[in-house]
Parts: structure tokens; sequence; C-alpha cells
């Protein structure tokens, strides 16, 4: 988890394990396909809970610095792992 925040930080959210509700507004989650565009009002909605600044490690241990970040893991160990 570490080596995921620091990388988040370095890409500039590139990669970025809070990115799962940008992931789903946009159509790509499992929610599937959308209809139109997200609107500016519901990408600035999510701003507030996507973004690895929104997380931190105390030891062995992740804090959410916002009660609604989400954290998914799937997508991006292959990457770290690699």
């Amino acid at each position: 988890m570490p080596k995921l925040i620091r990388i988040g930080q370095q890409s500039e959210g590139i990669l970025d394990v809070t990115v799962g509700p940008l992931v789903e507004l946009w159509g790509f989650g499992a929610r599937g396909r959308i209809t139109r565009a997200p609107e500016a009002f519901e990408l600035a909605a999510i701003r507030d809970y996507v973004g690895v600044d929104k997380i931190a490690l105390d030891g062995n241990s992740l804090r959410k610095l916002e009660p609604r970040v989400a954290v998914d893991l799937l997508h991006s160990l292959p990457k770290v792992m690699a």
C-alpha cells in the first residue's frame, strides 16, 4: 500500500486507488455505460472523496481522511507487482 500511495502522488493521480467513483461516473465501472457525459457539478461533487490525498498510512493501517473514500486495489496491484 505505501508503494501505491507513493505512485499515486508521484503520478499526480494517474494511478489512483481512490478513482472508483470517477470511473463509475464516466460509465467504465460495474454500473455500465452512460448515456451522457457527466455534468460539471457531478464531477465537482465527487472531488471531495477522490484522490490519494484523501488517504494516509499510519504504520500498517490505512486511514481514510474522508469517510466516503473507496479504495480499489484490484486494478492497481498488477501494475505495482510488475
